[in-house]
């Protein structure tokens, strides 16, 4: 009888147990489960990053009763991992099958001939595939090896692997987003979280947090369950154990790493696949958060001296580092956190980068479309652009004008404030015009949010340093005028108005002007003076209609008539309403 190499204890030993609990993932068992019992031949791909959950759901689908009707126990789960060229993929699926050797013959020979005499259906699962696919032999022999096994029409295959560079001339189906296995919602990754976490956990933490925390790992499964592991602190001591030490923390255990207990690992197994030329790109997409959206067209624009960047996307695409959503390149973030971490990037493409954002916001905001969605998707990468340099203490007047673009869309005021703060903590080489601007638009940011306190601390700060500055005195005086009418302090407000219309009056500023009336009158109204009220916002009207504003003096119209229904003139305010 033909000897075997000694690799079926092995075969046991990397061969996981079939999950008690899956989270999130029952549509993809019954479309794949669908799948293979309305085929006689089901050819399926399970395909994304590691660390996703293929493997899981892989034993999840063997295990369904539908499949065991099917295949009885012909269902073979092959880890490919531990097979890393054709000979051993050969002789690992004999043994997984446990068809014995025969003098005189070929390994190859007996399987086939095994395979046409034992003609029920047999499911082969081909788990990790990317090893032996990925063999320094090449790919030719292991092709040709498969196509041959498909042909016997009583065989089907499920088979796992990282990325999308799968055999090709076989028709497989896979199952999943476009980009393969998606991450969990956030709702599987908190059942998950909680129930790996225990009781006493899930009891007294917040909820808002952990999802916080499960955000930063975006919910991948593998990084849910590593951190899970380690809740025995609260969760915001979770959440700044990670923000400080990154990926390093989600490992199980102090033996040696694995796929399986170490996300770093993980990551490091499709990183190991990727040939030099592709760790630039690679390094720029883990630095930009948004990744690069839609770089088909962006890419060259970003980095102009990225040579042959097509075969570097095509590269990462399929070894599953990034992912490719309706035209953006993006990374999930514990991949991220590790690269950024283990690779760099570089001075040259981090200045490309600025140089690009810098000229790209100018460009759409000098246009006349809509910017905000468009910017939206650019967002991260852009505060991180600005975030970096403002770091370094040197800016130019090129980055503030990136603020004041920005601060045009309260979509992002959340952001533009922590640029801001950024800027005016490390920005010693600011002007003092260019330094009490920002102070500004971060008060009307802070307003608008209704972060009074903060805002009212700002403004203080701002009149304290800028009495001689007319047009920011006056508008200080407008932030507190906002601050107290927002909170309802009427006498305050009351005395504080004028003051700001004086100041606005000064400086011509008619339209503040007719705010600062509008206000004076909707205070009087309030304060039950009706004739003084209806005045005081008639002038207002007068004053927005000179200006052209017309919302302005519609809502003084409106306001007038709510003045005279007051004072029971009803006639007069139907009129106005």
């Amino acid at each position: 009888m033909l000897k075997f190499f000694k690799i079926d204890s092995k075969l046991e030993q990397f061969t996981p147990a079939i999950p008690t609990m899956l989270y999130g993932r029952d549509d993809l068992v019954k479309e794949a489960v669908s799948y293979i019992i309305e085929n006689e031949q089901a050819l399926l791909a399970i395909l994304g990053p590691g660390g996703i959950g293929k493997t899981a759901l892989t034993l999840k689908i063997k295990e369904e009763k539908v499949l065991k009707v099917k295949y009885e126990d012909r269902a073979y789960f092959i880890p490919c991992d531990i097979l890393p060229d054709m000979a051993s993929f050969i002789q690992g699926m004999m043994q997984c099958l446990k068809i014995p050797g025969q003098e005189g013959k070929g390994l190859r020979e007996i399987l086939f001939g095994y395979f046409q005499t034992n003609t029920k259906y047999t499911l082969l699962i081909l788990d990790n595939f990317e090893t032996t696919w990925n063999s320094k032999e090449g790919r030719i022999h292991i092709q040709w090896f498969l196509e041959k096994l498909v042909k016997f029409k009583h065989i089907s295959f499920i088979i796992t692997m990282r990325g999308r560079d799968i055999p090709k001339n076989i028709k497989w189906k896979e199952v999943g987003a476009e980009s393969g296995i998606p991450p969990l919602s956030i709702v599987a990754a908190r059942q998950m979280f909680l129930e790996i976490a225990g009781d006493k956990f899930s009891q007294s933490q917040s909820l808002e947090k952990i999802d916080e925390l499960l955000q930063e790992l975006d919910c991948v499964p593998l990084a849910v369950k590593l951190m899970a592991q380690r809740a025995k602190i609260p969760i915001e001591s979770l959440l700044k154990m990670y923000r400080n030490s990154g990926t390093s923390i989600l490992v199980e255990g102090k033996g040696v790493p694995s796929r399986w207990t170490s996300v770093e690992c993980s990551i490091q197994i499709s990183v190991d696949l990727l040939d030099n030329d592709t760790f630039n790109l690679l390094s720029v997409i883990s630095y930009l958060p948004n990744g690069i959206p839609m770089w088909v067209n962006n890419m060259n624009k970003m980095l102009p001296n990225l040579n042959n960047f097509e075969a570097s996307v095509i590269e990462l695409l399929d070894c599953s580092l990034v992912s490719n959503s309706e035209g953006d390149l993006k990374m999930l973030a514990p991949t991220r956190e590790f690269i950024q971490t283990k690779y760099p990037i570089g001075i040259d493409e981090v200045m490309s980068l600025e140089i690009f954002y810098l000229d790209w916001l100018k460009d759409i905001a000098d246009g006349e479309r809509e910017i905000q969605e468009e910017i939206q998707k650019h967002i991260m990468n852009i505060v991180k652009v600005l975030n970096s340099h403002s770091d370094s203490g040197f800016l130019t007047s090129q980055h503030i004008e990136a603020v004041s673009i920005l601060f045009g869309m309260t979509k992002f005021y959340p952001l533009v404030i922590e640029v801001i703060n950024n800027i005016l903590r490390n920005g010693p080489k600011l002007s003092k015009h260019e330094r009490n601007e920002l102070l500004l638009k971060k008060i009307d940011m802070l307003m608008w949010n209704a972060s009074w306190k903060e805002a009212e601390s700002e403004i203080q700060k701002v009149r304290e340093k800028t009495i001689e500055n007319e047009e920011n005195n006056a508008r200080s005086w407008q932030g507190i005028v906002e601050i107290g009418d927002l909170q309802d302090n009427k006498n305050e407000v009351g005395n504080m108005v004028p003051k700001a219309q004086i100041k606005f009056e000064e400086m011509e500023d008619q339209w503040r002007v007719a705010q600062c009336l509008q206000r004076l009158g909707n205070i009087q109204r309030m304060q039950s003076r009706y004739s003084e009220a209806a005045d005081m916002v008639s002038n207002a009207q007068s004053q927005f209609e000179k200006i052209g504003d017309q919302l302005g003096a519609a809502q003084c119209l409106q306001s007038l008539g709510n003045i005279h229904r007051m004072q029971g003139r009803y006639s007069e305010a139907a009129d106005m309403l």
